[in-house]
């Protein structure tokens, strides 16, 4: 504010006036620091009327006070099944204090560097889903979190390895060709994606193979001698074969292993 003893209209002015401040028509001064603007601020004020001008001059200390650390980061919020996840989480500090990195909400299949700040880990099939992660960045001071909701999509798992039961190798030991059926066994194979399973019973000699029709859910296939002796015409009383089984959940295959029997 100003005053002239003769009334005479006064006009103000601000020739040096930093840049956080403003002045307006109501000779107001007026802004918000930040904290780029610690320190000391010289300002000059002028107001005149038609016979003179007049100064004043001050300045303005801003004291810093502790600014929160900023994650910079941004999240990464997709994973697949059975494929490594990696993120790197990244926060500044404008007074430049050094920062201290945690995770206080992290599902088993994470784990977090706290001098890397790299969140990373491998989910499996039972991991299928969203998982909240929380971050924390801290000054020392001051503490600020970033959160995350990592959604894990699901891969189709191939149907797990199975052995054969009956009949298998038995060394010299051989099995009679006579006029009965042959039932030919095996373990049930398991999907955890809980997908319909079918099987195809294959058997060989050097010569020739046969396969069955595709089998669901069955863990057995019948075969008449005759018939093995009408497919592989043996030259003599003893065939030797070897067989095995497919697997399928009709977007991935396992085979069991082979085996021969006589």
């Amino acid at each position: 504010t100003a005053s002239d003893d003769d009334g005479d209209a006064l006009i103000f002015a601000v020739p040096i006036l930093p840049s956080w401040l403003t002045f307006d028509s109501t000779a107001t001064i007026s802004g918000t620091p930040l904290n780029e603007h610690v320190g000391s601020h010289a300002v000059l004020m002028t107001v005149s009327d038609a016979f003179g001008t007049v100064e004043q001059s001050f300045t303005i200390t801003v004291i810093n006070t502790n600014d929160a650390p900023v994650f910079t980061s941004t999240t990464l919020i997709n994973s697949i099944e059975d494929a490594v996840y990696s993120y790197t989480a990244t926060a500044s500090d404008e007074d430049g204090n050094t920062l201290t990195f945690a995770a206080p909400t992290l599902p088993s299949w994470l784990s977090f560097d706290v001098a890397t700040q790299v969140l990373s880990g491998t989910p499996l099939n039972e991991h299928v889903g969203t998982h909240a992660v929380v971050l924390s960045a801290s000054d020392g001071t001051e503490t600020v979190t970033q959160s995350l909701d990592i959604a894990v999509a699901n891969t189709n798992d191939a149907p797990i390895q199975f052995d054969l039961i009956y009949p298998v190798s038995l060394g010299e030991d051989t099995m009679g060709l006579s006029e009965h059926n042959i039932e030919f066994n095996w373990e049930k194979s398991e999907d955890e994606d809980g997908d319909a399973l079918y099987y195809i019973f294959f058997i060989k000699n050097d010569n020739t193979f046969f396969q069955s029709d595709s089998l669901s859910d069955e863990n057995s296939y019948v075969m008449n001698v005759d018939q093995l002796k009408n497919i592989f015409l043996p030259s003599g009383s003893i065939l030797t074969l070897e067989w095995y089984v497919v697997c399928t959940d009709n977007s991935n295959t396992i085979i069991s292993s082979s085996t021969n029997f006589y």
